[in-house]
Formats: structure tokens, sequence, C-alpha cells
């Protein structure tokens, strides 16, 4: 593979990861074609990067009330062992 090859296969992997439909990609590279279009594109990647963004804090989210009712079930446990 040459390098820009793999730099697009890079690129999508990350994409995909931060959860970028489809649709939406394969609309990025069809504005790639089209001569003017930087503004558009950098509008959706902010896109993304905003929906990315709220997602991580809803797991945030998730993740620090599971830490919580973790330590709450570990204290229930710790005092039932309590003679």
């Amino acid at each position: 593979y040459t390098e820009e090859v793999v730099h697009w296969i890079e690129f999508v992997k990350c994409l995909r990861k931060a959860n970028l439909p489809i649709r939406c990609l394969v609309e990025y590279i069809r504005l790639l074609r089209v001569k003017g279009s930087a503004a558009q594109r950098l509008a959706l990647l902010r896109t993304q990067l905003e929906n990315l963004e709220a997602e991580i804090r809803e797991r945030t989210a998730s993740l620090d009330y599971l830490r919580h009712k973790i330590a709450r079930v570990e204290e229930e446990i710790a005092q039932e062992k309590k003679p």
C-alpha cells in the first residue's frame, strides 16, 4: 500500500470509531472531489466532533454512576462481614 492509501485507511478507521455514519463518510469523500468544499467538510467534521464529545460526556456520567453504585455495594458487603 502507498502512504496515501494507509493514511486514508487510518482516517476512515478513526471516523468509524467515532461513530461517523457511513453516509457521512461517503458525503465527506464526495465533497473532497468538489472544489471549494472545505467549509462543508469542516462543518461535517465539527458536527461529528460535537456528537462524539456529547457521547463521551454521557458515557462519563454513566461511568461515574456505576462507580458510585459499586462503591455502595462494596460498603454493604463490608458491613455484612462485620461481627
